[in-house]
């Protein structure tokens, strides 16, 4: 693992660092649905998708995993992409404000484009 972040380059490092930062932060989220707090409850109730809070949460905690985790990063950027777009059209279709979980998105996006900004157009060899 010592060799690893020796072969980073400085870019990279910040790029894990806030990744993780933002994994951890989106598990509070995560375990607050997964134990059904009662303001998540409330609020997905009140939208007619009460029952699939745990569901929810378990989705954003393995999606948070998945994406702090070097080996498995493009398909936790894919799946926390999906998920916040999901946030965002609930929110656009309830008439509510989307704004916070359209930054949460892009910070993602940047984030996972310091740590390797092939994540999104990956090299290909012409072997």
């Amino acid at each position: 693992m010592k060799t690893f972040f020796k072969t980073l380059t400085t870019q990279q490092k910040v790029g894990y660092v806030l990744a993780t930062l933002l994994s951890i932060l989106l598990l509070l989220p995560a375990t607050l649905k997964i134990i059904s707090f009662p303001m998540f409850v409330e609020l997905f109730t009140a939208h007619n998708i009460g029952e699939f809070l745990t569901v929810i949460g378990l989705g954003l905690a393995v999606s948070s995993i998945l994406y702090a985790i070097p080996r498995t990063k493009m398909l936790g950027t894919l799946l926390l992409s999906a998920y916040f777009g999901g946030a965002i059209v609930f929110h656009m279709t309830a008439d509510e404000p989307f704004i916070i979980q359209s930054v949460v998105l892009v910070l993602m996006w940047l984030f996972a484009w310091l740590r390797d900004p092939n994540v999104f157009l990956p090299k290909y060899s012409d072997e």
